[in-house]
């Protein structure tokens, strides 16, 4: 199996020149953005390679299904990697 890198950043971003210099690391890597966004994705809408917006009025039920989402991609990254264990 081809070896890949993988990255998880959890970051707020306030201020989009912060993202933007994440970016560019990432590119540079080889790695592609993945945002988890809430309502309607805020600053952050339309700057990631990929984008799960959970729109919703609340924070904590934006965060209740950012979790479900994070379980799923860490249950899928664990069948790639421990396929024995499935």
């Amino acid at each position: 199996m081809e070896r890949k890198e993988i990255s998880f950043w959890n970051i707020y971003f306030e201020i989009p020149e912060y993202y933007r210099s994440c970016k560019k690391i990432a590119k540079e890597k080889g790695l592609k953005t993945v945002g988890i966004l809430g309502k309607d994705g805020g600053k952050m809408k339309g700057m990631c390679d990929y984008e799960f917006i959970v729109p919703g009025e609340t924070t904590d039920r934006i965060q209740e299904v950012h979790m479900i989402i994070l379980h799923i991609i860490i249950e899928g990254v664990e069948r790639i990697l421990f396929p024995e264990n499935y």
